[in-house]
């Protein structure tokens, strides 16, 4: 597999500097490669047999390393040692090595790979480039999507009752993150961080009376609970819950459905979890400070942003809705009240 995107510089940056060259099966991880690169080598055997190249013009495809034959790719059963004994290089691209529809097997590897005895060589089209391919869990191979790649890739664990909280169709995909680790309980609270700074006051940054945790922070602190008392009331949440858990599981049940309306109670939970723990982590490490309107007016901002852009059809979603959220109602969405 090789980047052939000319288009892009920051690709060609990649392929220079980085790949040098070479195919991205083949580069060691080395300490001076950044630490998302040696992280991405290091997930190299988890999704290795996904990519299939489909030869073209055989430019842009490793004859050695990219699996674009029956057989796979070639460098499972050939050391990179056996295939310089042979008179080849290791960068060579499938172009490189067949000439004129044929090439020429060492004897040695056909006692190694008695396969190669009947191996086909794809017909080179020069007006036609490499694709690469993806192979899904069941076998099939389709054109690459990302999509598809997330499926095949992800964890098939059971589906959590509160998915549908976090993960919901035009998210923002900072407030899904944030929130994703809220439930779980995996924010870095300073009650998690206990063990570690002994000394340290831990205190919460809002109230000062407490320790700061993560049940206090969602929303027993008198500063988020007036901030999610504020935003409840403008978006229409009823909930009595009391602590975390139990607010988790009375949402489960609550926005359930296609409706705008729901839409709108999603955005406004996770958005006011994103921003009391956002302003949390100002307070402590920038000093800063922002009152509890102040958070609920820019939380009520990211709902009004996020329906003027909304995209595809919500039930409800009508003349009423958009007048309460500074909407634009007119036929081509320019003006803010009807006739």
């Amino acid at each position: 597999m090789i980047i052939s995107n000319h288009d892009s510089l920051w690709v060609k940056w990649i392929n220079i500097h980085v790949l040098k060259g070479r195919s991205f099966w083949d580069i060691e991880e080395k300490q001076d490669l950044s630490w998302s690169w040696r992280n991405l080598i290091r997930l190299r055997p988890k999704f290795r047999n996904q990519f299939v190249t489909k030869i073209g013009n055989g430019a842009n495809s490793f004859m050695w390393f990219d699996d674009w034959h029956q057989l796979g790719a070639f460098s499972h059963v050939l050391s990179p040692r056996e295939i310089a004994n042979a008179g080849f290089r290791i960068s060579d691209k499938v172009k490189d090595v067949i000439v004129d529809n044929s090439w020429f097997w060492p004897p040695e590897w056909l006692i190694l790979i008695p396969q190669l005895n009947d191996f086909q060589l794809p017909v080179l089209d020069p007006m036609v480039a490499d694709r690469v391919l993806w192979r899904k869990r069941d076998g099939q191979v389709v054109d690459f999507d990302i999509q598809q790649v997330w499926r095949d890739l992800s964890s098939c664990g059971q589906k959590v009752p509160w998915a549908h909280l976090v993960w919901f169709k035009q998210r923002i995909p900072r407030f899904s993150f944030i929130l994703w680790l809220a439930i779980q309980e995996r924010l870095m609270t300073q009650d998690r961080m206990r063990f570690w700074e002994k000394n340290k006051n831990l205190k919460c940054v809002f109230c000062n009376k407490q320790q700061d945790s993560h049940d206090h922070l969602f929303f027993e602190c008198p500063f988020s609970s007036l901030v999610w008392k504020v935003v409840k009331d403008k978006v229409g949440i009823s909930s009595n819950s009391q602590g975390w858990k139990e607010l988790i599981e009375e949402f489960q049940d609550l926005f359930k459905g296609k409706s705008v309306q729901v839409f709108i109670m999603k955005i406004a939970f996770a958005a006011s979890v994103y921003y009391i723990w956002r302003e949390r982590n100002c307070r402590i490490f920038k000093k800063g400070k922002n009152e509890e309107m102040k958070i609920a007016l820019n939380i009520f901002e990211e709902i009004r942003l996020k329906l003027i852009g909304l995209k595809g059809d919500f039930l409800g979603f009508d003349n009423i809705v958009k007048r309460k959220w500074g909407v634009p109602v007119g036929e081509n969405n320019h003006e803010f009240f009807d006739d």
